[in-house]
């Protein structure tokens, strides 16, 4: 009778242990895409800095504003910077 005792203890044990090395082989997995997406989050976010780097340095710097303050021709994209509180409006382009 006793050996009936031992035998179910060993697949209960066999059973538990083979859950989890499953467990670990899943989480393992699961930390590897987590790794992944955290990295192309950080490389979207570099490139979203990059791109809001640059824009603001276009509408703190249009081109043709001269460094003397003169009046300079500007594209139709930069209406919205001439018409930003304090600056000065600039004529259009013909």
């Amino acid at each position: 009778m006793s050996v009936w005792w031992r035998e179910e203890a060993r697949k209960a044990k066999a059973a538990a242990a083979d859950e989890l090395a499953a467990g670990q082989k899943a989480l393992a997995e699961l930390q590897e895409v987590l790794k992944a997406r955290d990295a192309k989050l950080a490389e979207a976010q570099q490139a979203q800095a990059d791109m809001l780097r640059r824009q603001r340095e276009l509408e703190d710097d249009p081109p043709g504003a001269g460094s003397d303050g003169g009046e300079a021709c500007v594209g139709r994209g930069w209406r919205r910077y001439a018409a930003r509180p304090g600056r000065r409006p600039r004529k259009a382009c013909a």
